[in-house]
């Protein structure tokens, strides 16, 4: 039985696979800034139920909740274009290549097995 091997990618598919990863990672750092937002927004909420009460702190409890629905939106909008833009490369990859993996480190097809 023969072995498949990996293939080379050629360039303009292994630049769309890693315009794929970029915005992966992207939105793994947006992530963890709403997570930071949230933990600040928390110390926020805090303060106000310690007695900390100012109009200040409310203002600043109301635009952390603002930024960090906007971010969210914002969010949500950019990751389902990325799952649609994943859908039609890996569409176009296995047209070109057939059913297999990419090794985006490495920009290499590897074929499935027989």
């Amino acid at each position: 039985m023969a072995v498949k091997r990996a293939k080379k990618l050629k360039k303009q598919d292994f630049d769309n696979v890693k315009i794929i990863q970029t915005r992966i990672d992207r939105a793994d750092e947006e992530y963890i800034k709403i997570g930071k937002l949230k933990v600040e927004l928390t110390k926020k909420i805090l303060q106000s139920i310690s007695g900390i009460n100012s109009t200040d702190n409310l203002k600043t409890i109301g635009k952390y909740e603002l930024y960090i629905n906007k971010t969210r939106i914002a969010l949500e909008t950019f990751i389902s274009e990325t799952d649609k833009q994943n859908v039609e490369l890996a569409k176009d990859l296995q047209k070109k290549y057939g059913p297999g993996t990419i090794n985006p480190e490495k920009g290499t097809f590897i074929p499935n097995p027989l």
